[in-house]
């Protein structure tokens, strides 16, 4: 699939349920529902999100561009959950499905941590995000995985 193909998969709405994985607890699953928007001219995407932590609501989005010219995708990352009062900048190769990387603080003295998104339409009615910690040695675990379908 063609990036420019890839934009367009993405964009509309979406319904579904994610899982949350915690160290040493059972996946906590609640529903989700995204929206994907182009913005700001067609290289541009806004994901905007609404899911559940022990039955409250919390909202998160992902502002994405896509730089033809250096073959990447850039962008920002916020969740009211996962984050602190900072956006995560993201990089990430061009194709399908969309993979981004970052890093965040883990605390004074301590190195920072890594996180991966991965972004993948499935077919034009379904959607796979999945989202990994990566620790400072580079070991990934799996944080999040929603399984969407369009509405």
């Amino acid at each position: 699939m063609k990036d420019e193909a890839a934009l367009e998969a993405l964009e509309g709405k979406w319904r579904g349920r994610s899982k949350l994985f915690l160290p040493n607890e059972e996946p906590r699953e609640s529903s989700i529902r995204l929206r994907v928007r182009r913005f700001a001219g067609e290289s541009f995407l806004r994901v905007t999100y609404r899911w559940k932590y022990d039955g409250q609501e919390q909202d998160g989005l992902l502002a994405l561009c896509l730089e033809m010219r250096k073959e990447r995708w850039v962008g920002v990352w916020a969740d009211s959950w996962h984050m602190s009062n900072t956006f995560m900048q993201l990089e990430g190769r061009v194709g399908v499905p969309v993979q981004l990387k970052g890093t965040y603080e883990a605390g004074p003295g301590q190195p920072p941590w890594g996180w991966r998104i991965e972004i993948e339409p499935k077919n034009s009615r379904s959607l796979s995000i999945k989202m990994w910690n990566v620790t400072p040695g580079g070991e990934e675990q799996l944080a999040v995985e929603s399984a969407l379908k369009r509405e």
